[in-house]
């Protein structure tokens, strides 16, 4: 069983959230169990965990428990948009809807000519303080492999192909009043995608 105990302070502001001892995770989506399911994902018939929504949801790790060292991956299939704005699919660092860090690939709104795009972003107390972001030559229905590493010095992404070709990397610095370590989370926002093989190491 894993051991937790009680963070003196998450980032600037913010209290109370068990922090992981040795968290170790890897999930092939044959069950649910490992996740905090909500109307918005499901397990498809083949195996992967689906998520839908218009206008953004989180798939948070059941436990709760939070990381400030997290080596997260995951294999991403982004299928189909569900917006006319921006959408996005990836990873997160989750602590509540108004504070996170996410990975993402990502597609512009379609104003902005649906430009596909690489997203490391932290939203901090509703804002974006910190946007990271690249062109990306991903496509839909095809499945990259996402890695998102968290250290108290910053945080670093990498999208490869099927073929393992890194696709494009962002990489971002922990400010002072940065948030600091979260749940791990799987996140979509105007996009139907799919996950699958998660591995997740973090304490």
């Amino acid at each position: 069983m894993k051991k937790l105990f009680v963070m003196a302070a998450l980032m600037a502001g913010a209290t109370g959230m068990a922090l992981a001892d040795d968290l170790e995770v890897t999930d092939t989506f044959d069950t649910d169990t490992n996740w905090n399911m909500s109307s918005y994902w499901r397990i498809t018939d083949n195996g992967q965990m689906a998520g839908a929504d218009e206008y953004g949801t989180f798939l948070p790790l059941k436990n709760r428990a939070s990381c400030k060292n997290l080596t997260f991956e995951v294999d991403l299939t982004m299928q189909k948009a569900k917006a006319k704005t921006e959408k996005r699919a990836g990873l997160a660092v989750y602590v509540d809807d108004q504070n996170f860090w996410t990975f993402t690939l990502a597609e512009a709104a379609d104003a902005k000519g649906a430009k596909h795009l690489l997203k490391l972003s932290e939203m901090r107390q509703g804002k974006w303080v910190v946007v990271k972001s690249g062109d990306c030559n991903w496509q839909y229905n095809q499945t990259y492999r996402l890695k998102l590493v968290m250290t108290p010095a910053g945080l670093s992404g990498q999208a490869s192909d099927a073929n393992g070709q890194v696709i494009g990397s962002e990489t971002a610095p922990i400010a002072a009043d940065s948030i600091t370590c979260g749940i791990p989370a799987l996140r979509v926002m105007g996009m139907i995608a799919q996950f699958d093989n998660a591995k997740i190491s973090g304490k």
